[in-house]
């Protein structure tokens, strides 16, 4: 239980996309649902990290920005922007490596 007696869970989330595209009716349609299901989204908590994505826009959620970060940790292991984009880099090359093979 959190300090003001309710249940809750600390979210990190991260955003490591080559076309990061959240538009404000999915922050709207996120933010309905949780109350619905009585979860209480705590944006005090939330960071988000953008990697390889041309688009500068905020993300919000209630209106309000969201804080970004360049490193987070998931599982113990630390997760920063350039190990994103080198990861995202490589993939994209493996792609293109499959479709040039065929």
């Amino acid at each position: 239980m959190g300090s003001s007696g309710h249940l809750g869970a600390s979210w990190r989330t991260s955003l490591s996309s080559q076309k990061a595209s959240i538009d404000a009716g999915k922050n709207t349609a996120v933010n309905t649902v949780s109350t619905q299901l009585g979860l209480n989204i705590n944006s005090n908590k939330i960071k988000i990290m953008k990697a390889n994505t041309k688009n500068n826009n905020p993300i919000t959620l209630n209106g309000e920005p969201l804080e970004e970060t360049d490193s987070f940790t998931y599982l113990g292991s630390t997760v920063n922007k350039m190990e994103a984009q080198k990861k995202t880099s490589k993939l994209g090359y493996r792609k293109q490596e499959l479709h040039s093979s065929c």
